[in-house]
């Protein structure tokens, strides 16, 4: 019996870019980068079988993946044997949740025979409000989503640029109690409508982040250039921080995530910043070793209260075989 084997790494969540109401209407758009972490991964197996759905996964995740699974299952009527042999760490900022529910739906319906990937990942369910943790998972790289439109709960990837897999990063994760915010749906909601509600009217409001992709991320990833790639990430974080600071208390989501970045910062990282709501802190330098070199100096300054992890840009999407 054949097995279905899906395979992705974490992803950043580096900010939004649609912090107005403009003339679309569209709000928010995420902006997002797949990334290698050493350790930090989803692998997930499925062996078609009748009788049912039988799950079995790390605790950690166990009662997502019998969620996505039995989710799966029903939609693409198919049962059989999952396992999930590596999960990212849930709530700490690195797309836990999304990378493993597109996973699962993706090998369940290859086991069905369905091919369009795009079209599954379209289905899961995911993207609430962003769809960079859809765009990592198809594509990797850097992944801008279109935003949302109204009242509706569905963004989409649209755009996509690879950076250099030259380039190192670090990511600093505190060892902090996942805060209610993070941990529960309906406190990111109502934060997520508070935050909506807060938005300028008006393009000229959007000016500085438009900049910051257009002028900087973007063409940093694409040339490349490094120096304008950085540029364009601080610029991003500072005006998420601006934004977002009331519903989390402060430019970061905790005193843990704020030592990480300055530690971060004193061995050289640029582009410093937290992804989505944290803890999870990140740097990137211009070499994959000096990356190495700076996560081997926060290991030895931060002790056992952060994990500290080195990586780079993920240029390609999830990896989906037979085995």
């Amino acid at each position: 019996m054949r097995s279905y084997v899906a395979e992705t790494g974490a992803r950043l969540h580096l900010g939004f870019y649609r912090l107005c109401r403009g003339v679309s209407g569209l709000v928010l758009g995420g902006v997002g980068l797949a990334v290698d972490l050493e350790g930090v991964a989803t692998r997930v197996v499925f062996e078609p079988r009748e009788g049912g759905i039988e799950v079995t996964a790390p605790e950690a995740c166990l009662s997502d993946a019998e969620e996505a699974a039995t989710a799966a299952s029903r939609r693409y009527g198919v049962t059989g044997r999952l396992v999930v042999e590596r999960c990212i760490p849930r709530h700490v900022g690195l797309g836990s949740t999304t990378q493993l529910v597109l996973a699962i739906h993706a090998v369940v319906a290859r086991a069905a025979g369905v091919e369009d990937l795009e079209a599954v990942v379209g289905s899961a369910g995911r993207g609430f409000y962003s769809g960079v943790g859809a765009g990592v998972f198809l594509r990797g790289g850097l992944v801008i989503d279109a935003g949302l439109r109204g009242g509706g709960r569905a963004s989409r990837p649209m755009a996509w640029a690879w950076p250099p897999s030259s380039w190192g990063l670090v990511v600093v994760v505190p060892s902090v109690e996942p805060r209610r915010l993070m941990a529960e749906d309906a406190l990111e909601d109502e934060a997520m409508r508070g935050v909506l509600a807060g938005l300028p009217p008006g393009p000229g409001a959007c000016a500085e982040p438009y900049s910051a992709l257009l002028d900087l991320l973007l063409p940093g990833a694409a040339l490349p250039s490094f120096d304008m790639f950085v540029a364009g990430v601080e610029a991003l974080e500072a005006a998420a921080a601006r934004l977002f600071g009331g519903a989390q208390g402060g430019a970061m989501c905790c005193s843990e995530a704020e030592a990480a970045a300055a530690a971060l910062r004193g061995v050289g990282a640029r582009g410093v910043g937290q992804s989505s709501w944290g803890p999870s802190v990140y740097g990137f330098f211009s070499s994959r070793g000096a990356a190495a070199r700076a996560a081997a100096v926060l290991r030895r300054r931060l002790g056992g209260g952060f994990r500290v992890l080195a990586g780079a840009v993920r240029r390609r999407g999830a990896t989906l075989g037979v085995a």
